[in-house]
């Protein structure tokens, strides 16, 4: 069943009525949330409040962990990264019997040892998402998780706000052991206040503006739009009439990974040209849609 059945069941079930995500409350609905797209909300004349205030949570998460790696901090890092694993309260995402042993404590930490190297190397990753493109394994699915945890009291708030507008109650969960990000004491804190309960299980609803379909910024898009481009840039000839001729991007793609997988790529772009992961950032920035997914394709996503 769609959320939208039991908070609103006489309302129309289209995108084109709710602010949030119409999840299925029995399964996963395979949707992200993306840190670069809040942070891209955020920068706009005009943002809400409300994704402000998660990026701001999201940077300050983010300045603490780069810091623990790169002052080889162990036991900050197993302590930042305690609350950051799997959490199915969105229900968005990958079902949660796929996503192996990397979404537990364990799992995450092996996962992103390897970005304490980069760190250390003085490459100037700046957001979280920048993880996402040197990483291994770090996919939509983590990184969303980990977003999720980070933001869960504006989730939580947002989620309060929706059953309100409705009409449905909501309920304590102090009790539940949830944690969120709380950029004051720059540290995770208990959750103590209420939330969307269904079926005896935490519910936390996301506005439909922060959700995607894969992430802005991760290896696949690093690699085409700044490996790709560099060679296409370099092998780009004009003639003696004037004309540019440009060699074929799937030829050079083709080319580049008969030497080596997309990963590769990154990791050894970035490490011989730290900058390329800023300029990679921001033309993903840049790339970024206003309106996001519309109405249309997120009941198509929703409901097929």
């Amino acid at each position: 069943m769609h959320i939208s059945r039991i908070l609103c069941p006489h309302t129309p079930q289209t995108h084109t009525n709710f602010n949030f995500i119409d999840i299925r409350t029995d399964g996963d609905t395979r949707l992200f949330t993306d840190p670069l797209r809040i942070a891209y909300l955020a920068q706009l004349r005009g943002a809400a409040s409300v994704i402000k205030s998660m990026n701001e949570s999201l940077e300050d998460f983010y300045r603490e962990l780069h810091h623990a790696y790169f002052t080889d901090d162990t036991e900050r890092i197993y302590h930042l990264l305690n609350h950051a694993h799997e959490i199915n309260a969105t229900r968005l995402g990958y079902s949660s019997t796929s996503r192996g042993k990397g979404s537990s404590r364990e799992g995450l930490v092996a996962t992103l040892q390897p970005f304490q190297e980069f760190v250390q190397m003085g490459i100037p990753f700046e957001n979280i998402s920048d993880m996402a493109v040197v990483i291994d394994n770090f996919d939509a699915d983590r990184l969303s998780d980990m977003t999720t945890n980070i933001i869960f009291s504006h989730l939580a708030e947002f989620t309060v706000s929706v059953c309100d507008k409705y009409g449905y109650p909501v309920q304590d969960i102090s009790r539940r052991g949830y944690r969120y990000w709380c950029s004051k004491s720059n540290d995770w804190q208990s959750y103590e206040g209420q939330c969307l309960v269904i079926d005896g299980k935490v519910i936390l609803l996301t506005p439909k503006e922060i959700v995607v379909k894969g992430l802005a910024y991760n290896t696949e898009s690093y690699f085409s739009r700044v490996i790709v481009t560099s060679y296409q840039e370099r092998q780009t000839t004009r003639g003696k009439d004037g004309k540019v001729s440009k060699p074929n991007r799937k030829y050079i793609r083709k080319k580049l990974l008969q030497e080596k997988s997309t990963h590769d790529w990154a990791v050894d772009t970035v490490v011989e040209k730290p900058d390329s992961i800023i300029r990679g950032r921001r033309e993903a920035m840049a790339r970024i849609d206003f309106d996001g997914l519309s109405d249309v394709l997120l009941d198509k996503i929703a409901y097929d």
